[in-house]
């Protein structure tokens, strides 16, 4: 079901959306960086899912907040087309209980944050991943066999400015 789509030119949520899906939407919809990225999301031409799961993924020495699987497992969204990767399917999965839990630890990013907000910083984040040709291509294309790994500073570069641009 399309959750998050333009209307009448102007960007909505429908009735619909379960409860995370409209925070997260109210909290892209509060900065000029989220209302971008969710364009971007709405705007792809790959079918992303949006996933809200309970589970723990602390561990001792990360926590992960929300992850993206920019293809499906068995490879059959990936297209190649003028040597530029991209996929037809993506899904974003967000950790509730973990992004809730950083809203109230002192020295974390999302630290002060309302649930909405912290929802929205991380979807702008996984934005990136999902939506952005240039990184979808990069990161699939060094996902290939023979293809050299991208070194997870140059993968998060830009996912994380924009969380960063977010949330301030």
């Amino acid at each position: 079901m399309i959750v998050i789509y333009y209307e009448k030119g102007k960007l909505t949520v429908s009735p619909k959306a379960n409860e995370n899906t409209k925070a997260l939407f109210n909290g892209m919809m509060k900065t000029e960086t989220g209302r971008k990225q969710l364009a971007l999301l709405v705007n792809s031409p790959t079918k992303i899912h949006l996933i809200y799961s309970h589970r723990n993924t602390e561990t001792k020495t990360t926590t992960t907040y929300a992850d993206t699987q920019q293809a499906t497992a068995d490879g059959s969204s990936i297209r190649l087309k003028n040597n530029r990767y991209s996929s037809t399917w993506a899904k974003i999965t967000f950790f509730v209980d973990m992004i809730e839990k950083s809203t109230k630890e002192e020295g974390n990013a999302n630290f002060g944050l309302s649930l909405e907000e912290a929802l929205g910083v991380e979807a702008s984040h996984e934005s990136v991943h999902a939506a952005d040709p240039v990184e979808v291509n990069r990161d699939i294309r060094s996902s290939q066999p023979k293809q050299k790994k991208v070194p997870s500073s140059t993968y998060e570069k830009k996912s994380r400015a924009n969380g960063t641009k977010i949330s301030r």
